[in-house]
């Protein structure tokens, strides 16, 4: 009898272990985590260039935000070197975007507030942290946000009307991405955890 019990509480034990497991996955999350299902989400809300322009200056902004916020808090000197090359070099990438809209006579707008309301959630979740965690958690947020925000250059790339914004996405904005993704997954991997 007390082996059935046994079993019977393991039993109950693993679905409530597996129950929450799913739940976690499917529906306990406020959103999809993956950075390629987010950015999916985000990119079908662009419905014209002006939405493009209009997303792609609202990631450059928490990217400056993100990189003054290491600025600030982090104790580590490659953290903080990574954080002053994404200010400089997102700092440029918004004067192209906003020079570019400006040439293209297009005032951006942004189709949603998905996008602000994500990336402020994620910086809200390391401006609290200590100098001697915030590197490691700062460098795993830059990994995700840059490959989201790759994964929106490439959709937009797809969307883009106009062939000058074609063009810029894809041969400026683009390539500037790539070195900060693999430059953060190197960096995230030297810091460990």
């Amino acid at each position: 009898m007390h082996r059935n019990l046994r079993r019977s509480a393991a039993a109950v034990a693993l679905a409530v272990v597996a129950f929450a497991a799913y739940a976690c996955k499917e529906g306990g999350s406020s959103g999809p985590t993956d950075p390629k299902e987010t950015a999916g989400g985000i990119a079908n809300s662009a419905r014209s260039d002006a939405d493009i322009l209009g997303l792609m200056q609202e990631a450059n902004r928490a990217e400056v935000q993100a990189g003054q916020l290491a600025l600030q808090i982090s104790s580590n000197a490659d953290v903080k070197s990574f954080a002053t090359i994404m200010l400089s070099e997102h700092n440029a990438i918004e004067t192209e975007l906003a020079s570019l809209a400006t040439q293209l006579n297009i005032t951006p707008t942004v189709p949603s507030d998905a996008l602000r309301k994500l990336q402020d959630s994620e910086i809200d979740g390391i401006a609290g942290l200590n100098a001697g965690s915030f590197g490691f958690h700062y460098m795993s947020l830059q990994v995700d946000v840059h490959q989201r925000t790759l994964a929106l250059v490439d959709a937009f790339i797809a969307k883009a009307q106009k062939p000058e914004l074609k063009t810029a996405l894809q041969n400026d904005i683009r390539p500037h991405i790539v070195v900060h993704l693999a430059a953060a997954q190197d960096l995230k991997a030297r810091l460990g955890n």
